[in-house]
């Protein structure tokens, strides 16, 4: 590997600051990609290539039998007040395709983001 090809490989990380939100956002879009609560840009050289966001989850199970809309309403309405008290300006709610409750998400504000939720424990 040449030194320039070095320098320019390894990926550096800096905060996301407000200021680079629109840079993200048009560089993002290019790719195909859109930007979901950013936390971290991935550089390489000067390049930005990427972002690292954070976004808290909640996983939830409600008995399908026993718990209706309204009980999943009053749910939802703890974890959001929840995660808000704790700073939380952003939360995921991962929901298989047969879950009851996934017609009731978009229509409680959450965006369907497409994604499939993998999950890694890191207490090694």
């Amino acid at each position: 590997m040449t030194e320039n090809h070095l320098a320019n490989g390894l990926l550096r990380v800096k905060p996301c600051k407000p200021e680079d939100m629109e840079m993200l956002i048009a560089l993002a879009k290019a790719d195909g990609h859109a930007v979901i609560a950013p936390t971290w840009l991935l550089f390489k050289g000067e390049q930005v290539v990427g972002y690292l966001g954070t976004v808290p989850s909640i996983l939830v199970w409600l008995d399908t039998q026993r718990v209706g809309v309204r009980d999943s309403i009053m749910a939802m309405n703890f974890f959001e007040n929840q995660m808000a008290a704790n700073g939380a300006q952003i939360i995921g709610v991962p929901c298989v395709a047969n879950s009851p409750l996934r017609p009731f998400l978009p229509k409680a504000g959450y965006s369907d983001t497409g994604a499939t939720l993998f999950l890694k424990n890191l207490n090694y």
